[in-house]
């Protein structure tokens, strides 16, 4: 028996590959429209008519101005991916007898730019790029095109006669993304390898310490985040264990000092808010973490 997906498809090359190339396993698609530029229509077209010329069920989000307020975070993509990605649990929760996996058209430039953003940052994040198998919530993350290039997907698209809509934003320098991709686009074949050899030496070293953290986090996020289970954790593991916590719950400008912070405040016996960014609290006021929106 085949797996079963749901794709979430823009309706750019890397995602219309996906979706053409896992066709037959895809029980429905998800496409989100954040109206935010001229040719948003034209690429929720391109979606709808594929999934309708190959009888997928296709579930459109149309987001408006006001969704966007619903945010604490004044950062557009962080938002518009809180958004996205709430919108695949709710799609996910519709077919949950079938399927709990949601498949993504990442590529291996978006897996460079996101370790490039990691390193610039300094990241204490023991993988640097886009994992290919994740979580979010209460679905999984499937992302089988992860070691294809762009290019690739472009030229199997066109190959294969598959439709695709290009994002005229993705050369203005409008996001933080778009500025890395136009680094990472200019350098020399030696520069590229160079980079890449020392993601994969990283990431290699830090195998053994992810693989036990990822391991304890999915027991900790089961436990609905039990403060006891955290105290009996060795140091370095709570470290990871916040870390892993705030990237989740999408709280911006993680360092070293403000998880060090929220460790001692989760430690010590005080109840009460632990204030994580704007309008945004850690509740300890219980035997278990919360998140508080004021």
């Amino acid at each position: 028996m085949l797996n079963k997906f749901i794709a979430g498809v823009s309706g750019g090359p890397d995602s219309m590959a996906l979706l053409d190339k896992y066709q037959k396993q895809i029980l429905a698609i998800a496409h989100v429209n954040y109206q935010k530029r001229d040719s948003s229509l034209r690429d929720e077209k391109i979606v709808l008519t594929y999934a309708k010329k190959h009888n997928i069920p296709c579930h459109i989000l149309r987001v408006k101005k006001k969704d966007f307020l619903k945010f604490k975070s004044k950062n557009f993509q962080n938002v518009a991916r809180l958004i996205r990605y709430n919108f695949y649990e709710k799609i996910i929760s519709k077919y949950k007898s079938k399927t709990n996996t949601i498949i993504l058209g990442h590529n291996y430039n978006d897996f460079l730019e996101t370790a490039y953003i990691q390193k610039q940052k300094k990241s204490k994040s023991l993988f640097w790029g886009i994992r290919k198998k994740s979580t979010y919530k209460s679905f999984n993350i499937y992302r089988p095109l992860i070691s294809k290039y762009k290019n690739e997907l472009e030229k199997y698209c066109q190959i294969k006669n598959v439709p695709y809509g290009i994002d005229e934003t993705n050369d203005m320098p409008i996001y933080e993304r778009n500025k890395i991709r136009k680094i990472i686009n200019s350098w020399s074949d030696l520069e590229l390898k160079k980079f890449i050899n020392e993601i994969n030496k990283r990431n290699k070293k830090n195998l053994e310490l992810n693989t036990v953290i990822n391991k304890k986090y999915q027991l900790w996020s089961k436990n609905n985040y039990d403060v006891s289970f955290f105290n009996s954790q060795k140091e370095i593991h709570q470290f990871y264990l916040i870390y892993n916590f705030l990237r989740e719950k999408q709280i911006e400008n993680i360092n070293t000092n403000k998880i060090y912070s929220i460790i001692n405040f989760i430690n010590s016996k005080k109840n009460g808010l632990y204030r994580l960014q704007n309008g945004i609290f850690l509740n300890k006021k219980t035997s278990y973490l919360l998140i508080k929106y004021m």
